[in-house]
């Protein structure tokens, strides 16, 4: 989403609202359009330290990769 874009503007506003109260805020949105390119219109910002927040998504990626046998295959 671009800047001037009504929601990439609302992540950055949540972010940085969140950002009052948390040391490091990152967020990633998406969503489904039809008409696009790829049909997924997505979106992320994030405010504080980037090596927190950089060392936070990699250990969420990692509960992730490891808790995925947890859960059945979608469809």
């Amino acid at each position: 989403m671009e800047d001037s874009n009504k929601e990439y503007q609302l992540v950055k506003k949540a972010c940085q609202e969140l950002g009052e109260h948390f040391e490091t805020v990152q967020i990633f949105v998406s969503r489904h359009e039809q008409g696009i390119e790829d049909g997924t219109l997505d979106a992320s910002w994030g405010v504080g330290n980037f090596f927190a927040r950089y060392g936070q998504i990699r250990f969420w990626l990692k509960q992730q990769e490891d808790s995925k046998e947890d859960y059945p295959p979608e469809g």
